[in-house]
């Protein structure tokens, strides 16, 4: 996807291990380079309410799918009001590592919770703002699982294989339905090869 208008708003998304956080992050170097005004914020956390939020969900072994997806969208109400409304009104670029499509995928797809409650959630927690531009880190998740230090696993990363795939299929799902603002990238390859096929499509 390439339009005249640079996007304002830009999504990472993908399983654990597919790489996005470290896209999101080459982006941000890149663009503190060009002096791009922007800000990297990651969900869930980056508020002082969200990072308390990020260590229950982390931490606590015996949750219930309904209140880990209450948990994600009252972390998510918090950053998109404290820091990424406030940015983008300031014309401020905003890369965000994880939105409300993980919701979607590890909740909905994942956990089976009804996608009505979770696009209720959604709106309400984001006032319906919208990225501009999605991309989706796509990988096997036998190779992903790879990536990860199994010494350190949170609970989410602690899922199994089929559980991971569940969430990918869905990822792919709403990556094919919405072709107009989601790109889906090969994250097998090399960080540096991805990077670059990414900063192609934006600029």
């Amino acid at each position: 996807m390439r339009t005249d208008i640079k996007p304002k708003f830009i999504v990472f998304e993908g399983i654990d291990g597919s790489g996005k956080s470290t896209q999101a992050k080459l982006l941000a170097n890149r663009l503190l380079k060009t002096k791009v005004s922007h800000i990297l914020k990651k969900e869930p956390g980056d508020t002082i309410i969200g990072e308390k939020i990020r260590k229950l969900l982390s931490d606590d072994s015996d949750m219930s799918p309904l209140t880990e997806l209450f948990l994600f969208s009252a972390a998510r109400k918090e950053l998109v009001d404290k820091e990424i409304i406030p940015a983008l009104e300031n014309e401020t670029l905003v890369i965000l590592d994880r939105y409300i499509y993980s919701t979607i995928a590890y909740q909905g797809y994942g956990r089976n919770i009804d996608f009505g409650y979770i696009h209720h959630l959604n709106k309400i927690a984001t006032s319906d703002l919208k990225p501009d531009i999605v991309f989706l880190l796509d990988i096997n998740p036998e190779v992903s699982s790879s990536r990860i230090d199994s010494k350190n696993l949170d609970r989410i990363e602690s899922e199994s294989i089929e559980f991971y795939a569940q969430v990918r299929n869905g990822y792919l799902e709403i990556a094919n339905a919405n072709p107009n603002t989601w790109m889906i990238v090969d994250a097998s390859k090399q960080p540096e090869q991805i990077h670059n096929q990414i900063w192609d499509i934006i600029y």
